[in-house]
């Protein structure tokens, strides 16, 4: 049975490598987008950024699915019954085969539109192939054993699949800064990334069949028809409501594509790469608890789970903060010393995306709680209504306000369809109660980390005008010293913080 500090201690283990990881990769993506940019310029910057995004969709079918699975085998772990978690993961080959075919299709089907969207598309010689190479990418990550994540995450030994692809991430960098440097390829930069990400899943395959032998059993029973009716609906719900959210981040680079041009995509994608980083450290972070809060929704109350949700919250909120302050006072300068201030957008804009950027990272906890839940049925319309409300407002906005009208629809139609309804969900069907208290809460805590963020920069600004590495570090250090201590005032008489301290210091001690 798993208790509550080994429940704590797998969470923070999975997040502690997935985070460490997590940060490593982003100076990997860095190095590779500082040699992209020297190396090819901006038009191909922002092709490769358009492509990420379109192809990046493909994975709609594949998110449904993946968290499904997961879900459906926290009871069969917990169980110890490994002839049906076995035969759960044969299901979820098999369906990972056919997504990829799927993928594919849409894939052809998506070819005659592109022009569309990308002005000037024969300036890009080896456009097609590069396409070809995106979406064979893709269809590596269905067709080559990544599937096998799904039971390390389910079994809360996350970190294997964090240290592999850490890496293959490693990998993938050396080879593609080597040819880049030495070739100037777009093609060779994309290959080398599919070759590494195959030895990648290989590898993959060993560890989760040494640790799994019984995975490999010719004999298996059928899996309960109870529990494919669970997928098959809760896959149906997860596509129509990640196809949904993917379609509002698509949204915007193919819009700026379209009523600006590639260049600014390529601007836009160097924010898109930074918010990105963060975002992923604060998922990979929140996301290493998800199994542990099935296994707490299984064994524990209403009562104590709504407790871990808000020792949740103060976390993402705390981590948050200190995230949205740091970029508010130190992007700019960052940008400018790393790729040049042409690279920067002007002023409003600049801060406009990262105001969007701070507002997208406050609810991840929520997402955390409804994938545990398998809450994945109630509301799955919602996110297409979304992406149609993103795009109606964003259409409009854009020939006026150019970027930030477009991601304006994206924030406005965010707060219209996505906040209020997931956390409302959450109260009203795992802790049974009302949800008034977490919107009081978060609107709260929002303006005053937003006002703290926001005077700091004010701050900032007056007081220094030259820019230089050693000033962008000391600006970087004041900014993370501000936000904790904001942090410590706001929140240090709760219980929940004593809670969230008093296990840190236990898994201290007891590992170091």
């Amino acid at each position: 049975m798993v208790n509550e500090m080994s429940r704590t201690e797998n969470s923070m283990i999975n997040a502690l490598t997935g985070v460490g990881g997590t940060s490593v990769k982003m100076i990997f993506r860095f190095i590779i987008q500082t040699i992209f940019v020297y190396c090819l310029g901006s038009e191909y910057v922002g092709l490769k950024g358009f492509l990420q995004n379109v192809v990046g969709f493909l994975n709609i079918t594949e998110l449904g699915l993946g968290v499904a699975v997961v879900y459906s085998l926290y009871k069969v772990i917990a169980d110890g019954d490994k002839p049906h978690i076995a035969a759960i993961m044969n299901l979820y080959k098999k369906l990972y085969i056919y997504i990829g075919m799927a993928v594919l299709i849409i894939a052809v089907c998506l070819a005659p539109f592109l022009h569309i969207f990308i002005k000037n598309i024969n300036q890009f010689p080896n456009f097609w192939l590069i396409y070809a190479l995106y979406v064979a990418d893709t269809l590596l990550t269905y067709w080559f054993f990544s599937y096998r994540n799904a039971i390390l995450q389910a079994d809360q030994k996350q970190y294997i699949y964090n240290l592999i692809n850490l890496c293959v991430e490693f990998a993938t960098t050396i080879g593609q800064v080597i040819l880049l440097y030495i070739t100037h390829s777009f093609v060779l930069f994309l290959i080398v990334s599919s070759l590494c990400k195959i030895c990648g899943n290989l590898y993959l395959k060993i560890c989760t069949d040494r640790l799994y032998p019984f995975l490999l059993f010719k004999s298996l029973p059928e899996v309960p028809r109870k529990i494919i009716q669970s997928i098959k609906v809760n896959v149906k719900a997860i596509v129509i409501y990640n196809g949904g959210y993917k379609i509002n981040v698509m949204l915007d680079t193919v819009l700026i594509s379209y009523f600006l041009d590639i260049v600014t995509v390529g601007i836009y994608t160097n924010y898109v790469l930074i918010f990105g980083a963060f975002t992923s450290l604060l998922s990979v972070f929140l996301g290493a608890f998800t199994a542990s809060i099935g296994n707490l929704f299984i064994k524990e109350s209403p009562d104590k789970n709504e407790f871990i949700f808000r020792c949740l919250r103060i976390i993402n909120f705390a981590i948050g903060s200190v995230i949205g302050i740091v970029t508010a006072v130190c992007l700019g300068d960052f940008i400018t010393l790393w790729i040049g201030k042409s690279y920067c957008f002007d002023g409003y804009t600049h801060y406009f995306l990262i105001f969007n950027f701070f507002t997208s990272i406050l609810d991840f906890e929520v997402l955390q709680f409804r994938n545990a839940y398998g809450l994945f049925d109630k509301g799955k319309y919602r996110p297409l209504v979304g992406a149609f409300l993103n795009a109606g407002l964003s259409i409009c906005l854009a020939p006026k306000f150019g970027v930030i009208g477009i991601t304006m629809g994206t924030l406005i139609s965010t707060y219209l369809t996505f906040w209020w309804f997931d956390s409302w969900l959450i109260y009203k069907f795992g802790f049974h109660k009302s949800v008034f208290v977490y919107y009081r809460s978060y609107i709260t805590d929002f303006i005053y980390f937003a006002t703290i963020g926001a005077g700091l920069v004010y701050f900032c600004n007056i007081a220094t005008h030259n820019i230089s590495w050693i000033l962008l570090i000391f600006k970087g250090l004041i900014a993370v010293m501000v936000a904790l201590l904001t942090i410590i005032l706001r929140y240090y008489r709760t219980e929940e913080f004593d809670y969230v301290i008093k296990h840190i210091r236990a898994i201290w001690k007891k590992k170091f």
